[in-house]
């Protein structure tokens, strides 16, 4: 059949350009026929030669396809014909065009003018030249008129198209079904094969696939099916190993996992959820999710309507459920709708959260209350102050605030140990609770420091009295490992009558408050007023003028000779930084000195003071004022790791020996970090420094201290040169120190002296050194140039 439509197709297609191809071919042929006659029948004609012009026509007529053949006149009179009849007469009708027009046409076109009159039927116009005519005697023109007829030559063509599509038909045939047995051996057996697999696969053989042989679109198509079955048999086989997790997963799940119907009755629940719910292993159906709420919770969540009770138990997201033996606990609860389209389901993940809770609860305690004391913290004591300022605002009542603080309470850990701290702290805030009992909130804020927010009592009104009554609970010792403890506190305390500031401003003027008390010597309370703010305000002013003195070279050095005790020759300074303000003009070190300490300035400050050491050094030294120059180093400089170095790199780019730098360190630089300022001491040693103890006697001395440390020198604090060898306590003292220096080989140097009688005291008693007024005060690096040339 496909042979057949085949057939037929070629033939309906090519039958027309077949036709055409005739026509085209012969309507060629028949130009090139007439353009072969055309001269000689023209010959004939202007030579009058009638005869054998009529025996040409006559051979024309003979060629295949011509049916007649004329020689035509413009005036329509037939010359000469093939047929007889027609001569001496006009031809009219037919279909001729014989004008002048066509003549001039036909004679433009050369070869001549082939018409078509019917499907087959073609009359033939070719130009013939001018001859005499004898009658009118004058010249005419004539034409060559043929008739012609394809119709046998199209017959002969349809017969031979004919033939050849019915040849084509007969080679598709055989083609077609020889190939049709070839695609029933090839194709259709192995499709078959693929198609004996697909069945066995799809009855529950997974393994069946399809034999691939060839390269062809069927073993395309069997490698695609194997292809399917393996994609097939791992999904299942990953189907299963998941079905098998998700069982592991809610056998071993550590939350409980139910699931309900539409009515909200159990389906499953995991291993979990029955060790939680003490679910009975039968008639599990029977027991509704909601039945494992507590009493209260199902209220909660009443109603009717299934979906709206699930609804309202999903919105709780944490509840309390309760097991059979009606034992409660909190719970977390998730639940997810599952419907199938057909089947309603619930799946409800449920959490025991009682050890989160109870984790919860001591956080919270953790969060507003101490770990070491069990007082409330900070953040308790910020609570309970904002509602009481409220209260206070809203009524006529008053609270009062105090910050205490422990003095030098540091130097206890460095010396007993944290351990020993701790329980110090602890001792304290048991001794402040039972005074601060009844009237308000006792805080511990962080490390020594405690806050007390007095809201009831007499102590509101007086809260000076009470920061009084409690200085004098430290009047007696506190046990602590086995040792009686004297500790001192620094109290702070602000007076709250309604005013309108905030929490944090009544914070920050307790906190002005104790720091001043601090100020005053420690040991004592100061109550806060406006005045304090301002010397607050003036400190601050200080502060942010100083971050910008040393990029401005607002600092300088002073130089106060140190004089030797025998020879009274200069032997060498200290070098003391002063701060020439534009704002305050020279600045007193007692006034910023501690601001650059407590901002961390200090540690660029002490590099400006060491370079500039060392440039004067190395100047005076060129000049042959060979002097050593002391410099103070502060416990923040200690804390710096590279602080040898940092020094080092300094007197080395001035070329100076270490032996002319002299480091002094006070007794609290000392105590900082026993360990680690000991090292950066001993390393300072080797490289050849000379180190001296200052503002001796003032601090925590003990022979333990020097024994430990690498010192050279002992500088005894003014305050006990100022009244001797009248007080007879600083007297003693003076020899103390100095019978103490001598037993370690270290020299002494005198501060403060101003008197003869000062002086001729401590050179009997044997100190080495004298630095004071009564010598010189603190000079410029020009004076004390000229001061140094002088006592050459």
């Amino acid at each position: 059949m496909l042979a057949l439509l085949f057939s037929l197709f070629q033939l309906l297609v090519y039958l027309p350009q077949v036709e055409e191809d005739v026509r085209e071919s012969n309507q060629n042929s028949y130009h090139g026929i007439l353009s072969l006659v055309q001269g000689s029948i023209n010959s004939n004609l202007i030579a009058g030669r009638w005869g054998e012009l009529s025996s040409q026509l006559s051979d024309l007529s003979g060629v295949e396809g011509v049916l007649w053949a004329a020689v035509v006149d413009t005036n329509r009179t037939v010359l000469a014909s093939t047929r007889y009849q027609w001569q001496q007469h006009y031809l009219w009708g037919m279909g001729l065009d014989l004008s002048e027009t066509r003549y001039l046409l036909a004679e433009k076109q050369k070869r001549g003018i082939i018409d078509t009159v019917h499907s087959t039927k073609w009359v033939a116009y070719y130009p013939l030249d001018s001859f005499a005519d004898g009658q009118l005697r004058s010249q005419q023109t004539a034409m060559l008129v043929v008739g012609l007829d394809i119709s046998n030559k199209l017959k002969s063509a349809h017969k031979n198209v004919l033939i050849q599509s019915m040849e084509l038909f007969s080679i598709l045939f055989a083609l077609a079904f020889f190939a049709g047995l070839l695609y029933r051996k090839v194709v259709v057996s192995r499709i078959n094969n693929i198609q004996q697999m697909a069945i066995a696969f799809a009855s529950g053989n997974v393994s069946a696939r399809a034999e691939v042989v060839g390269r062809d679109e069927v073993a395309h198509l069997a490698q695609n099916f194997n292809a399917m079955a393996n994609a097939i048999q791992s999904d299942r086989r990953q189907l299963l190993e998941a079905e098998m997790r998700t069982r592991s997963i809610l056998v071993n799940a550590p939350d409980a996992i139910l699931t309900a119907d539409e009515k909200g009755y159990l389906i499953t629940a995991n291993p979990a959820a029955v060790a939680l719910f003490m679910l009975p292993d039968d008639n599990l159906h029977q027991i509704t999710l909601f039945s494992l709420l507590s009493v209260s919770e199902q209220s909660v969540v009443s109603s009717v309507d299934v979906s709206t009770r699930i609804a309202r138990l999903e919105q709780l997201s944490e509840t309390v459920g309760v097991r059979l033996d009606r034992t409660t606990f909190p719970m977390e609860i998730t639940i997810t709708e599952y419907d199938t389209g057909s089947l309603l389901q619930y799946v409800v993940i449920i959490r025991d959260i009682s050890e989160r809770k109870i984790a919860q609860e001591e956080l919270n305690y953790l969060t507003l209350n101490d770990p070491l004391t069990g007082l409330p913290n900070r953040s308790l004591l910020l609570q309970r102050l904002y509602s009481a300022i409220e209260r206070c605002r809203r009524t006529d009542e008053n609270i009062a605030l105090l910050f205490l603080d422990l003095d030098n309470f540091k130097n206890i850990n460095d010396s007993l140990g944290h351990d020993s701290g701790d329980e110090l702290l602890v001792a304290v805030s048991q001794r402040l609770l039972n005074q601060c009992e009844g009237f308000g909130v006792l805080a511990r804020l962080g490390g020594d420091e405690f806050g007390f927010l007095l809201e009831q009592g007499e102590a509101v009104f007086a809260p000076n009295h009470f920061a009084a009554q409690i200085l004098s609970l430290f009047e007696r010792p506190f046990l602590v490992k086995g040792y009686d403890l004297f500790v001192t506190p620094s109290i702070g305390v602000v007076h709250y009558a309604g005013e309108k500031i905030a929490a944090q401003q009544l914070l920050k003027e307790a906190d002005i408050a104790l720091y001043r008390a601090k100020e005053l010597g420690r040991n004592q309370y100061c109550l806060y007023d406006h005045a304090l703010a301002g010397m607050v305000n003036n400190r601050l002013e200080i502060e942010n003028q100083l971050r910008y003195a040393l990029s401005r070279n607002e600092f300088l050095l002073h130089f106060q000779p140190k004089v030797d005790a025998k020879t009274r020759k200069i032997i060498g300074a200290e070098a003391l930084i002063r701060w020439n303000s534009p704002e305050r003009g020279m600045v007193s070190p007692v006034e910023f000195v501690p601001v650059l300490e407590e901002t961390g300035m200090i540690l660029e400050v002490t590099q400006w003071v060491i370079t500039e050491a060392c440039r004067v050094l190395k100047a005076w030294h060129q000049q042959g004022l060979m002097v050593q120059l002391a410099v103070n180093l502060s416990a923040m400089d200690f804390r710096q790791q590279d602080l040898v170095d940092q020094i080092n790199t300094q007197v080395s780019n001035f070329g100076i020996e270490p032996r002319w730098l002299e480091l002094e360190v006070t007794e609290g630089v000392l105590l900082d970090d026993l360990q680690r300022t000991s090292e950066m001491l001993s390393a300072f040693k080797r490289e050849g420094y000379k180190i001296s103890l200052d503002d001796f006697g003032t601090g925590y001395s003990s022979l333990s201290y020097l024994k430990r440390f690498p010192l050279d020198c002992l500088k005894i604090d003014r305050s006990f040169v100022r009244d001797i060898p009248s007080d007879q306590n600083d007297v003693a003292l003076v020899n103390a120190i100095l019978a103490m220096a001598s037993s370690l080989g270290l020299v002494v140097v005198a501060e403060g002296v101003e008197e003869l009688a000062q002086v001729e005291f401590l050179s009997e008693k044997g100190c080495d050194y004298f630095q004071g007024y009564f010598f010189s005060k603190p000079l410029s690096e020009s004076d004390f140039e000229v001061l140094l040339r002088a006592d050459a």
